[in-house]
């Protein structure tokens, strides 16, 4: 799979660092699947990035849940830190929390405004470090983070539909 990457991928200055970390991280996070797809940045900049989705596998309460995620690698990396989503599946909802903001974005703060009440934080991407860091370890932390903090909660059922009401006699309607 890392093979796509290296096709796809050649115009990543650290192509092959970043195919390194990539076939690294598969032994761990088999469910992670690697892909270049095109990525629309907050600028309107577009560009086609290395894109790895699937599910990453997180202990809460004691039972192990897989939470879906999409990671994108700049065509900086391993120079600068992965952008990392929750990508809720269709029974789901984002939860807020700690590490993920309501968009789904893991981030650091020094990417996004902080409310008084409420911050989005996640050192290992804060502190990211190409010496230092890697796919793996910071997929362990936010493992980690996510079985503390679940990204996503199951969503509501909707109610059944209401009946329509009931004829009562004379014209049909109540």
């Amino acid at each position: 799979m890392a093979e796509i990457l290296r096709q796809r991928a050649r115009h990543y200055p650290n192509c092959s660092k970043m195919v390194k970390q990539v076939e690294k991280m598969q032994r761990f996070f088999k469910d992670l699947q690697p892909s270049v797809k095109r990525y629309t940045h907050d600028n309107g900049h577009s560009e086609d990035l290395a894109n790895l989705s699937g599910t990453i596998p997180a202990y809460y309460k004691g039972k192990q849940y897989n939470f879906p995620i999409e990671m994108w690698l700049l065509t900086s990396f391993p120079e600068s830190a992965p952008l990392v989503f929750v990508r809720p599946t269709s029974t789901m909802n984002i939860r807020q929390g700690r590490h993920v903001d309501a968009n789904g974005k893991v981030s650091s703060p020094l990417k996004m405004l902080i409310s008084a009440y409420f911050q989005v934080y996640l050192p290992y991407l804060n502190e990211w470090s190409a010496s230092r860091s890697n796919l793996n370890g910071l997929l362990g932390v936010i493992a980690t983070c996510f079985g503390s903090d679940p990204p996503v909660v199951a969503r509501s059922q909707t109610a059944p539909p209401a009946r329509p009401p009931q004829p009562t006699g004379g014209a049909g309607y109540p």
